[in-house]
């Protein structure tokens, strides 16, 4: 279940079978958490797609692992590193992993 705010102090929560992606920043603390625990509650969700944002401890750099529901599971699909495109599914379009790392002013 996802909550989001609409305009003002609204509330709206969407149920997991209105959710076409979810997107997960593995932390360096909990990697087995998220990688294990956290994709099965989304493949048991039968969230159809599921992005990982991995970042390498040494330099900080995220890459991105683009991941399909498949039979029970999660099954790769594409991955980009800095500089690289990743063709996301429809609607979201593309994005370069080095675009996270842009400050907003």
């Amino acid at each position: 279940m996802v909550a989001t705010y609409e305009q003002g102090d609204d509330v709206l929560v969407h149920h997991p079978a209105e959710i076409l992606l979810v997107v997960e920043v593995l932390s360096p603390s909990n990697k087995g958490q998220d990688r294990v625990y956290k994709n099965h509650l989304h493949s048991v969700a039968r969230i159809p797609w599921y992005l990982l944002v991995e970042v390498d401890e040494d330099n900080e750099r995220p890459t991105l692992v683009l991941q399909r529901l498949g039979p029970g599971h999660y099954n790769e699909v594409a991955r980009a590193a800095c500089g690289q495109m990743l063709k996301l599914p429809d609607p979201f379009g593309e994005l370069d992993p080095g675009d996270l790392l842009k400050r907003r002013p």
